[in-house]
């Protein structure tokens, strides 16, 4: 009996045990199920993060990846292009985590982290399935900038407009190399101006669609138009991609604004802070142009900047950390340069773009508090062609005495794969790509500065032989009509009690009976009360009706 009870209590035992297998099993399965990596639940939301504002129709990649029928296709390519970082197009490479920043730290393309790439790779390794449709996110929309030359801008109709000529320029095919293309414009203003957006737009004019080969587009002040005479120089020299611009290094001291790459937002300024155009300066368009395509290309680039429609107050200024006495060793690997800067006054910094040459691998950027606390920055593997001006979504503050620390690092072996000279010889520092350097842009405020814009008012606005004239006060050089939100370009300031006119731009926008917003805004961004106005009032005013 005791034996029967015994053999009894260990069958139930073993029915237990199974089934606890059994259901540890169906859990496995179930978490792993649960967790498959499909293009519906997972690839998709990855994809729209960081591929989809450049991979839809029309856009500005080759081929669209907005849905499954799409992107199944090109999976195993790009698992390849993840996985060598060669995507992202773009791509800012920082690295994130460890006391520098996370996911949110900056804003446009980013460098993709580890487990998003092991994400794709386990994706595509499993057959790149699609997952249940049911589970597709809403579906990106898209704004169609580029069907025509200068419509869809994403912060607004510019106020300047700079591009590479009237017809475009022509970048020729199967060079199978890159280049940079500086187009300067003089400004020719009568004041100091602030511009508050910087925004670029690309594509092909002839060919009606968008081609892949533009990388980025830079934009800098050249506050002596120094520019001007280097395009001259590189005109007369017969260069071997004839057209409008130049090449090669700057020569004069330039002001870095920002950088544009394929898929990435413009920039758009905090109120009350705005980059200053000195009087007189030049602006500069870059354009990083790729030439791996079979037939030349008639590219339409273009620049677009909003001035200050408000007052300004404070500056946003360029300051660069950098070094200029070093020579990297010939054969040196993971050789430090070091660079550092005191600022004696409170920051607040907006932005950063660290800068070397083709024998740069990785560039830190710290804080060095006054209280001995270190704080880090930014951290990049850097790659020359990769180059990025990152953009902080919440700018840092921080304290007078504070010190920016560089920690740059290079590889003058052999066997570096961006190795120029076989032997490796002694790298100096220079401006030219064969030389290095070691420098990072910052895009900062000083906290204590205060601007003190100025306060235009309006008295009257009347229509005299076809001109819009407005009297007030405290109308400034340089000032410009508003009319519903547009300023008018051929805005003029005249009299001896100083008023400003408009001789034609005002009669489109104010059509005959239209009631619009009219307001004067000086170059310093300060800008009067806005008043309502239509040109039948004034006629009726002039000529009222007899009864």
């Amino acid at each position: 009996m005791k034996r029967l009870l015994t053999s009894a209590i260990i069958f139930i035992l073993a029915i237990l045990w199974f089934s606890s297998v059994r259901n540890d099993r169906n859990k496995t399965q179930a978490v792993r199920l649960t967790e498959e990596v499909t293009f519906s639940n997972q690839v998709v939301r990855l994809m729209q993060n960081h591929c989809m504002r450049c991979h839809h129709q029309d856009g500005h990649a080759p081929f669209p990846l907005t849905t499954y029928k799409e992107a199944y296709p090109w999976a195993r390519s790009i698992k390849s292009a993840v996985v060598s970082r060669r995507m992202p197009h773009g791509v800012f490479a920082a690295r994130l985590g460890n006391g520098c920043g996370d996911v949110d730290t900056f804003e446009g393309p980013r460098r993709l982290l580890d487990s998003e790439i092991a994400m794709i790779s386990e994706w595509v390794d499993a057959g790149a399935p699609e997952g249940n449709p049911a589970n597709m996110p809403p579906p990106m929309t898209f704004e169609d900038d580029h069907d025509e030359y200068y419509d869809g801008w994403r912060a607004g109709e510019p106020d300047l407009k700079l591009d590479n000529g009237p017809d475009g320029f022509r970048v020729p095919g199967q060079l199978n190399e890159d280049f940079f293309r500086r187009f300067p414009i003089k400004t020719d203003y009568e004041a100091d101006r602030y511009f508050t957006t910087f925004e670029a737009q690309v594509g092909t004019g002839d060919m009606g669609r968008q081609i892949n080969i533009v990388h980025h587009v830079t934009l800098f002040i050249d506050p002596t138009c120094g520019s001007l005479e280097q395009e001259k120089r590189f005109a007369a020299s017969n260069p071997k991609i004839p057209g409008a611009g130049f090449e090669g290094d700057f020569t004069y001291p330039t002001e870095l604004v920002g950088m544009w790459f394929p898929g990435t937002n413009p920039i758009v300024l905090q109120d009350s802070i705005a980059v200053k155009v000195p009087r007189g300066a030049c602006l500069i368009m870059e354009v990083h142009y790729t030439t791996w395509h079979p037939e030349a290309i008639m590219d339409k680039t273009a620049v677009g900047l909003r001035w200050a429609h408000a007052p300004i107050y404070r500056e946003r200024v360029a300051t660069r950390v950098n070094n200029e006495h070093f020579t990297i060793p010939a054969g040196a690997k993971h050789y430090e340069v070091n660079a550092i800067k005191t600022f004696d006054d409170p920051i607040t910094i907006y932005s950063m773009a660290p800068h070397m040459h083709q024998f740069g691998t990785d560039f830190i950027a710290e804080a060095l508090l006054p209280n001995g606390e270190k704080r880090c920055l930014i951290d990049v593997e850097y790659d020359f062609k990769h180059q990025g001006n990152y953009l902080l979504k919440q700018p840092i503050h921080l304290p007078a005495g504070t010190k920016i620390n560089v920690r740059a690092f290079y590889d003058n072996t052999d066997d570096f794969a961006r190795q120029l000279n076989h032997p490796p010889k002694d790298i100096p520092f220079g401006p030219v790509s064969d030389k290095e350097m070691c420098q990072i842009t910052v895009g900062l405020t000083h906290d204590s500065q205060v601007l003190h814009p100025s306060s235009p008012t309006i008295s009257t606005i009347r229509v005299s032989d076809d001109r819009l004239i407005i009297n007030g006060s405290d109308l400034r050089p340089g000032a410009f009509i508003e009319i519903n939100g547009k300023f008018l370009t051929d805005t003029q300031l005249g009299g001896r009690q100083p008023y400003v006119f408009s001789s034609a731009d005002w009669q489109e926008l104010c059509g005959e009976g239209k009631r619009v917003r009219i307001a004067v805004v000086n170059p310093d961004g300060g800008r009067s009360q806005t008043k309502i106005f239509s040109q039948r009032d004034t006629e009726e005013r002039r000529n009222p009706i007899q009864r």
